[in-house]
């Protein structure tokens, strides 16, 4: 779901995803997300790293990182303006997410 201003209209558009049917089908908060979260996934993979999801309650969704992402600087960043970006867009109701440590 793209941003919108306050006429409605779109912020910006983002070309159609292959994954964008499959989340929009899901039936529950949790499918959702974790569908979302196989978008972001390989990226994260191939730095060595990867995500796994805990649960979502009240709109946080908690996630664990794992591999090279436990001791990463810059994992914080990868979480907000990475994850958490691309699940607010994509899931509705997603407010925030918070990783947990292992």
């Amino acid at each position: 779901m793209p941003c919108r201003r306050v006429s409605g209209r779109p912020l910006h558009r983002r070309p159609p995803c292959r994954y964008d049917k499959q989340v929009s089908q899901a039936t529950t908060i949790e499918e959702q997300v974790r569908q979302a979260l196989e978008i972001i996934r390989p990226a994260i993979q191939l730095d060595g790293g990867d995500i796994e999801f805990h649960g979502v309650k009240d709109g946080v969704v908690t996630v664990m990182l794992l591999g090279t992402c436990e001791s990463c600087p810059i994992s914080p960043v990868t979480l907000k303006q990475g994850v958490e970006r691309l699940l607010r867009e994509r899931v509705a109701g997603v407010t925030e997410v918070v990783a947990i440590e292992a």
